[in-house]
């Protein structure tokens, strides 16, 4: 990707998370993974918590990166951008 198109992904990034529905998408992300935590903790069956809690794990730590990553994008140079966004 040459510098005017990862501007323009950048730029998109800016506009998407300024945006008054970027809230709402974080709030909904949230939500799925606290519920997911929270059937884990209902378990009652050990074995079956156990594989709910590798879930809850795996989606937190997806929610995580994602967003971390999208702000990171956000304000990177073009020189450093297609490390954070394109890996």
């Amino acid at each position: 990707m040459d510098n005017q198109s990862l501007m323009v992904m950048r730029s998109a990034l800016i506009e998407t998370t300024a945006s008054r529905g970027w809230v709402y998408l974080e709030k909904f992300a949230e939500t799925v993974v606290r519920e997911l935590e929270a059937q884990a903790i209902a378990e009652e069956d050990d074995a079956k918590a156990a594989g709910l809690r590798r879930d809850a794990r795996g989606a937190r730590k997806f929610k995580d990166e994602l967003f971390r990553r999208v702000n990171m994008a956000k304000n990177q140079e073009p020189e450093t951008f297609l490390e954070v966004a394109i890996d």
